[in-house]
This record gives structure tokens, C-alpha cells and sequence, in this order.
């Protein structure tokens, strides 16, 4: 749900000169929201190698390994797609705090950004559920193998696209894209066949929906997850938190709509910021950080709650000064 509207004294906008006016009370909650988002990622960062390193023999990534180390064409080749999964998921793991991080940008911004934090956050989620999807703590070894394949062909292949629509205004650089996405796209799909992996495709338009085993005594793997479904069951208590940072990607009015914001008798702009809604992106993103170290502390046999406890407090820090905005 987007939060109401603040009361006209909590306003804020831009004077003559370009800066922006605001009490010791908001500039106290846009430092703390900084402070907690930026922190946050440090910690999740120390977290990761922490719970690499610390990873027992035991433990379902080492069971993972050893399992796929037998000899033979079919495992050897489940082993790098399985491997190269889990760099992937260490990349999105630096994508989801790159985000993070930067809603402490936005916030440290003159004027404030008014809805950038939005979109920062859905980010933030998107990956944390691809993450989950990915590395999959609860699932088997053949679900993992499938998922990683599944998610590094859709990359492959959206690549191929970009590259051929991104570099169409010179002849060179079009060539050049063009040709090292179809050598990784077919990399990947010789890895594919090796390891006895069938690539499901749309009967219309030929486009990648999944892959599956292809003795067809497995299960199968969606290509594009939905990442709304995915956060209802990882976030059941949150269930409109990936929704509203696609309405304010997709600039829809639901999300931007603000009737004082506008006034069309002198056709002047006087946004408002809301710190409430700054406040829901903080909570969100650091929620996404926490989800995501969930997974990999699962795979790696370790212990999240501290961290879970940690990022805790450094959203309730940022909740604790909103409040007093809230109520003037």
C-alpha cells in the first residue's frame, strides 16, 4: 500500500536557488536511512565470505560438489553448469546491495529523490528472489542443476538481443557484440546437451520457457520465474512490496499521483517528498538483503540470525525517526 500523503507542513520543495529546505528532524531520518542502507550492505558483504568460508564439509554445497565430481560426460558437464549458477548467484547476490546501498544515495540527494528509492528496492527484491529461485536451499541437487541451466540459457539469450539492438549504429561494434553473445549462447548450450539437458521452447515465437531432463524422469525449470509469485512465498507478509516499485518503474499514476502536487491554474510543480515512503523502501531493500542471505546460509551450513537480527535494528533505526514526520 502506498503510505497517505504528509500534511502540507512536511512538504518539501525547491527554493530559487536549487536546494532544498528541511528541519533537523528530516535531515536526522535521511542521514539515518543512509547510514542504515549503507551499513547493511557492508554487513551483507562480510556476511557472504564469512559463511563461504566458514562452510563445513557437511554442508549442502560441499554434498553438492562432491556429488557431481564423479567422472563421465553427463556429470562433468551438470558440474559447470552447477558451478557457474553459483557465481551467477554470488553476482546477483553485488547487484542486490549495489541497490541497496544506493537508496542511501538518493536519499542523500538535494533535493531528496521522490520516487528513485522505489525502484531501487524492487531491484533489490527481484534479485533476492532469483537468488532463492537459483541456489533453491530446499530443493534437490537435479532441481539446482536445472535451475542454473534454465537461468544462464534466458541470459544467453537476452544478450543475443541486446547485443543486436544496441550496437545497430555501428557496423563493428554490431559485429562484435553479435559474435561474442552467440559464442556464450553456444557455449552454454553445448554444456546443455552434455549434461543431457532438453531446452523447452514456445510453440509461438520459438522463445525459451525452460528446460528439463531429457529422459523425462526429472522435473523442469522455468526459464523466466515469476518474480511476483516468488516473493508472495518468500515474503508472505509483505505481498504488495515488489508491486509498488514496478508501478513507479513503469511511471504508473497509482503510484505517482499526488493531486497537490500540481497545481493547474499557474501550471506550477511543487512535489512533495515523503519520508514514509522512503522509510517502506529502506525496510524493503534491507528485507532483500536479509532473503538473500538466507539462501546462501542455508547451501553453506551457517547461521543467519545475527544478521537477521542486526538488519532488524537498522531498519527500525530509520522507522524510529520517520514516525515523528508522520505526526506533524
Amino acid at each position: 500500500m502506498v503510505p497517505a500523503p504528509l500534511p502540507y507542513a512536511c512538504w518539501v520543495t525547491t527554493d530559487p536557488g536549487g536546494t532544498t529546505p528541511i528541519g533537523d528532524a528530516m535531515a536526522d531520518f535521511l542521514a539515518q536511512a543512509r547510514r542504515s542502507v549503507t551499513t547493511q550492505r557492508l554487513a551483507m558483504d562480510e556476511a557472504l565470505n564469512r559463511f563461504g568460508a566458514a562452510a563445513p564439509q557437511n554442508c549442502q554445497l560441499a554434498l553438492d560438489t562432491q556429488s557431481l565430481s564423479r567422472r563421465g560426460r553427463r556429470t562433468s558437464a551438470q558440474n559447470q553448469i552447477y558451478h557457474r549458477g553459483w557465481r551467477l548467484a554470488y553476482l546477483m547476490a553485488t547487484n542486490v546491495g549495489d541497490h541497496l546501498a544506493a537508496i542511501g544515495d538518493v536519499a542523500s540527494a538535494n533535493p531528496p529523490r521522490v520516487f528513485a528509492h522505489m525502484t531501487l528496492a524492487r531491484a533489490a527484491l527481484e534479485g533476492a528472489a532469483k537468488i532463492n529461485y537459483l541456489l533453491h536451499p530446499s530443493g534437490t541437487l537435479p532441481d539446482r542443476v536445472l535451475r542454473a541451466a534454465a537461468l544462464l540459457l534466458a541470459s544467453a539469450e537476452e544478450e543475443l538481443k541486446a547485443a543486436a539492438e544496441l550496437a545497430t549504429g555501428n557496423p563493428m561494434l554490431h559485429a562484435a557484440a553479435t559474435a561474442g553473445a552467440q559464442r556464450r549462447q553456444a557455449d552454454i548450450l553445448e554444456l546443455v546437451a552434455r549434461a543431457d539437458i532438453e531446452v523447452r521452447r514456445r510453440k509461438r515465437g520459438g522463445q525459451l520457457s525452460g528446460v528439463s531432463w531429457r529422459d523425462a524422469g526429472g522435473g523442469e525449470a522455468q526459464a523466466h520465474p515469476s518474480v511476483t509469485g516468488l516473493l508472495k512465498t518468500l515474503l508472505p507478509t509483505k505481498p504488495a512490496a515488489y508491486r509498488v516499485g514496478s508501478g513507479a518503474v513503469h511511471s504508473q499514476a497509482w503510484v505517482l499521483d499526488d493531486d497537490d502536487a500540481f497545481d493547474p491554474m499557474t501550471r506550477r510543480l511543487e512535489w512533495h517528498f515523503d519520508p514514509a515512503a522512503l522509510a517502506g523502501s529502506v525496510d524493503l531493500a534491507i528485507t532483500a538483503s536479509v532473503v538473500a542471505l538466507e539462501a546462501f546460509a542455508a547451501m553453506l551450513g551457517q547461521d543467519p540470525s545475527r544478521e537477521r537480527i542486526e538488519a532488524k535494528h537498522r531498519e527500525q533505526a530509520v522507522s524510529k525517526l520517520v514516525m515523528p514526520l508522520l505526526r506533524r
